[in-house]
């Protein structure tokens, strides 16, 4: 079995997504893997990385290494745009914790007739943490976990909360510049400040648990019971599935005007009974482990990324007998011999294809001086040269 050492995260722009890549990271690290956040394949090439994984549509595979696509936005987010379609298809493997995006990608896939393709359950979730039993009190400290508020579709219902709760903060990347709720806003910069305020907090709230009609989860919902708190949040099939009661559940049906009615009756019943609202959490926690901390789901990972090895040919087939049966395949290359580092570069990506049956047959209009040498250099090509 090969063993993963080195992994690149290519990341948009666009996104605002690195402190996860930094949590995660950090624990592949603990675990023996290397991990590079990279935003361009210039950089991906020069850290030839065992594989690669990217979290946006924006970008395709343009490198040569086995490449995952990590799929966690609603299917329109994928369907709408014909480039971003185009984009997945490009990829060797994919990863979604959604049933639907899992169907909607096999589907995709059989209709491309791509096939060999893995779908596997990944996403950027908290590396696996010890349980730390939270404080109920009357001094509670309360948070809202909102990592872009400024693009934020929850800020009408944050500021409602504000106006009703004074204990309550907002931990955030991007916090507005200017606003008159500004000292209620906990600005982090990196990872680490972000666990050391979640440590400090007992109970939090995430107003984004995922889509419903979609079965997507936000990985924020998952950070926060790693993080060994009381979860607050909005309901949805999907996570209820796995959490059961465990978790305290906003409806979807929700109106704005109750959200804070709502919020309040969690608090008073977390309050009221704190033994039963740590039982709660430990419980998410445990679940959180078993299903969903990065640790425990790398064996699956690896079992992903052996399959993809042996399906796209970055490795020969472990049984001869199924190479040998495999039809041979032959292209045509019309030279003259001018350009020889781009016909050198031709012949560098198929014989990196390493399939068993490859030959090459060159239609030459003019002398080709350094012929013989081309042909001893690459000895799992079969020739043919004609005039």
């Amino acid at each position: 079995m090969t063993t993963l050492k080195k992994i690149a995260c290519l990341i948009n722009q666009d996104e605002n997504l690195t402190f996860e890549l930094e949590d995660l990271a950090e624990g592949l690290l603990a675990l023996g893997i290397e991990t590079k956040i990279c935003e361009d394949n210039d950089s991906i090439l020069s850290y030839q990385p065992d594989c690669v994984l990217i979290t946006s549509p924006q970008d395709a595979k343009l490198t040569p290494f086995p490449t995952y696509g990590i799929l966690n936005q609603p299917r329109d987010f994928y369907l709408e745009t014909p480039r971003f379609l185009r984009n997945i298809l490009t990829y060797d493997g994919y990863f979604t914790f959604s049933p639907r995006l899992k169907q909607m990608i096999g589907d995709v896939l059989f209709g491309a007739r791509k096939l060999g393709s893995s779908i596997g359950q990944l996403d950027l979730f908290s590396l696996a943490t010890e349980f730390e039993t939270p404080l109920i009190d009357k001094t509670s400290l309360v948070v809202i976990f909102e990592p872009n508020f400024v693009k934020s579709h929850f800020k009408k219902a944050i500021y409602r909360l504000f106006e009703r709760f004074s204990n309550l903060s907002v931990v955030t990347l991007s916090a507005p510049v200017i606003d008159r709720y500004q000292e209620r806003f906990l600005f982090i910069k990196n990872n680490l400040e972000l666990k050391n305020i979640l440590g400090k907090s007992d109970i939090t709230i995430c107003l984004n648990s995922g889509d419903n009609q979609e079965e997507v989860i936000n990985p924020s919902v998952i950070k926060l019971i790693a993080a060994s708190t009381i979860v607050i949040t909005h309901h949805t099939n999907i996570l209820a599935s796995y959490f059961g009661e465990n978790l305290y559940f906003i409806p979807q049906d929700t109106y704005l005007d109750f959200l804070p009615d709502v919020i309040n009756s969690h608090l008073q019943s977390i309050q009221k009974n704190p033994e039963e609202a740590i039982k709660k959490s430990r419980q998410a926690h445990q679940i959180f482990l078993q299903s969903f901390a990065f640790d425990n789901l790398l064996t699956q990972f690896n079992q992903h990324h052996e399959k993809t090895l042996i399906a796209k040919g970055y490795v020969p087939h472990p049984h001869p007998e199924v190479e040998q049966a495999l039809p041979s395949v032959s292209y045509i290359i019309r030279t003259g011999g001018k350009h020889r580092p781009f016909l050198e570069r031709t012949l560098d990506c198929l014989e990196a294809q390493q399939y068993p049956d490859m030959r090459v047959i060159f239609v030459t209009h003019a002398p080709v001086p350094y012929m013989d040498e081309i042909i001893k250099k690459y000895r799992s090509i079969q020739f043919k040269v004609i005039e």
